[in-house]
């Protein structure tokens, strides 16, 4: 009998977890679901929105690539000042600068060739000058020596003098014109040989003309692959690094800010913004660094960006800063 009542009140305890469960199983699904929080109720006109922008430059000067080649370290880098003419870098050509080396070594070719030449005109002189002084010598002693031939044969032919004298003075005429003969044709080869030597010296000194227009010419060629800067600024960006490829008429490798009075803060539109910033808004700028607030104008809205543009009071405002931009939207 005990059994029994035992048994049949362990059953009405498992009944009861069952239909607890299932109630509260019941009551779980019965729930009503919650709503999803209601979006954030958008701004009213004329809310002031606060943005972080970045300061930049109304006025950039790119520097362009002059040729191809490979850049060379940059001495110079973004925030530096720099002046009109300023060499900022550098592209190494390959071609240029063999092309530079060449003619530096055909003008130090010609040069020397025209430096031995006129050592060698300096010499012939010299010796052309020694052997005309003989060659006058030459013709003194042949003219007194002909003269006394004459002399002898006339007094030969009267039988005025003896047959000896008149031959000796015969051999001695025959003898100095003979002298004076080569030592004249000598004298006559030098003068020709310091013509031929000027007419050297004069094609020589052309082309050193030449090598040396050649070389002022790969100068300016090698000189081009400089990098100058344009104007007097300050250097915002650099788009390439040294070691990398570069080709002719890359556009704004080298950025200069100019007139830093003329900046901008530019930000990025959210998207439940769009077209309640537009052109024309007032804003005001506000730079940590320099604890300065100034009164802006939105200038552009462009592909989700916002230029807001304002006049820097100071140069202590550069590019790069960030700032605190207030926009008061539609």
């Amino acid at each position: 009998m005990k059994r029994a009542v035992v048994a049949a009140a362990a059953g009405l305890v498992v009944a009861a977890a069952g239909t607890g469960g299932y109630v509260f199983w019941k009551s779980k699904q019965a729930a009503p679901v919650k709503k999803a929080e209601t979006a954030a109720a958008p701004l009213p006109p004329g809310a002031v929105v606060k943005f972080q922008a970045t300061l930049a430059a109304r006025n950039i000067v790119g520097v362009d690539v002059p040729v191809d080649g490979i850049l060379e370290e940059f001495p110079v880098k973004p925030g530096d000042e720099v002046f009109e003419g300023q060499i900022l870098g550098s592209v190494v050509n390959d071609l240029l600068v063999e092309h530079e080396k060449e003619a530096a070594l055909q003008l130090e070719r010609v040069k020397t060739r025209l430096q031995t030449l006129e050592s060698q005109m300096l010499a012939a002189r010299l010796e052309e000058s020694s052997k005309s002084a003989d060659a006058s010598r030459a013709a003194s002693e042949r003219q007194r020596a002909e003269k006394a031939y004459q002399r002898q044969q006339m007094l030969h032919r009267e039988g005025a003098t003896a047959r000896k004298s008149f031959e000796a003075a015969q051999a001695a005429f025959d003898a100095a014109k003979a002298d004076e003969d080569s030592v004249g044709a000598l004298a006559r080869s030098l003068r020709e040989r310091v013509d031929q030597i000027n007419k050297d010296i004069d094609v020589a000194k052309r082309q050193v003309a030449e090598a040396e227009a050649a070389y002022e010419e790969a100068k300016v060629g090698l000189a081009a692959a400089q990098l100058l800067s344009p104007v007097d600024g300050v250097i915002v960006a650099i788009q390439k690094q040294a070691g990398e490829e570069v080709n002719a008429g890359m556009e704004g490798l080298v950025q200069i800010a100019v007139d830093l009075t003329m900046m901008e803060a530019v930000f990025d539109l959210e998207t439940a913004l769009e077209g309640r910033i537009v052109a024309g808004l007032p804003a005001q700028i506000n730079i940590a660094e320099t604890a300065d607030t100034l009164p802006g104008q939105v200038r552009l809205v462009e592909n989700n960006k916002v230029y807001v543009e304002f006049a820097s009071p100071t140069p202590l405002i550069r590019p790069g800063m960030t700032a605190s931009v207030s926009v008061q939207i539609k």
